[in-house]
């Protein structure tokens, strides 16, 4: 490598943007094993690693550590005009990626490092997005569950069939939500041990009276039936009696509950944007949407 060479290997190696080896600052270090001690053979590095995987003399590691700086200064300055200028707009573009090849050469390069380094990125938290994906599609059921809990928290009491029947239906669907949330599946669900003591007796309850009357036809004490026969004029007459035990408006603890389960996800979510910040050193947010209307 000639001097006149340096910079332009600078440039090359910052373009790769091989994920979190590719961040400044950038430094010379020898490569010696003795520390500090001079010898022929130097390496350009971050806080993280080798960046650049190749030896070199110690002037033209100095001078490609200073090159590698300066270019990514001003790769940082050219995406903030560009972010700034999407804010003052108040709108954003996607650009796929096939359309890369059509723009000018210094975007071009640019962007597509980006999204080499994205992937690069995404990789590195491949399993705590796997995670995230689990955890998500159940608090898709812990939206849920709270919906039925305010939807039985505001039922009417009224003598008509059509109000029971609503009651039963709202009662069905808290009860099998919440235990299939409990149940979870690929390790989403949550234990009896990770909510409040005081709670606990509540969510047996709610165990049980999914086991033995809505998932099953085992009996149930909040169920009693009766079949009257009577014989008359050289006829049977049979007469079916049901009684069905409701809470109207669901238990009294069924709201502390559904808002235990919840924090349980919220935290689990936390925790694992949290671990990919910490792997990555970059922020992790998740965007939402307006909450569903009541």
């Amino acid at each position: 490598m000639t001097d006149e060479d340096v910079d332009d290997f600078a440039r090359e190696m910052l373009k790769t943007r091989r994920g979190i080896g590719m961040r400044p600052p950038f430094y010379a270090e020898t490569a010696s094993m003795k520390g500090k001690e001079s010898w022929p053979f130097w390496i350009v590095r971050n806080s993280y690693c080798n960046s650049l995987g190749c030896f070199l003399t110690k002037d033209h590691a100095e001078r490609v550590a200073a090159t590698m700086n300066k270019e990514s200064t001003l790769m940082a300055q050219m995406e903030g005009d560009l972010i700034s200028h999407q804010e003052d707009a108040g709108e954003y573009y996607v650009l796929p990626e096939w359309a890369l090849q059509y723009l000018p050469e210094k975007w071009r390069d640019h962007f597509q490092a980006m999204a080499d380094d994205g992937r690069v990125i995404l990789k590195s938290v491949d399993n705590e997005l796997s995670q995230l994906v689990r955890v998500l599609h159940s608090f898709a059921a812990v939206v849920a569950l709270k919906h039925v809990q305010k939807r039985l928290s505001s039922y009417k009491f009224e003598l008509k069939m059509e109000a029971f029947l609503e009651l039963e239906m709202l009662t069905t669907a808290f009860v099998v939500t919440y235990v299939r949330l409990h149940q979870g599946g690929s390790g989403s669900g949550f234990s009896r041990d990770s909510i409040p003591e005081k709670l606990r007796s509540i969510h047996d309850r709610v165990v049980d009276l999914r086991n033995k009357r809505f998932a099953h036809n085992d009996e149930h004490d909040s169920i009693s039936n009766a079949l009257e026969a009577s014989f008359e004029d050289n006829r049977f007459e049979l007469k079916f009696g049901l009684s069905l035990g409701y809470h109207i408006g669901g238990a009294k603890e069924w709201p502390d509950l559904v808002s235990a389960v919840e924090s349980i996800y919220l935290e689990r979510i936390e925790k694992l944007l949290a671990r990919m910040k910490q792997k990555t050193g970059h922020e992790w947010a998740l965007r939402s949407g307006p909450a569903p209307e009541e």
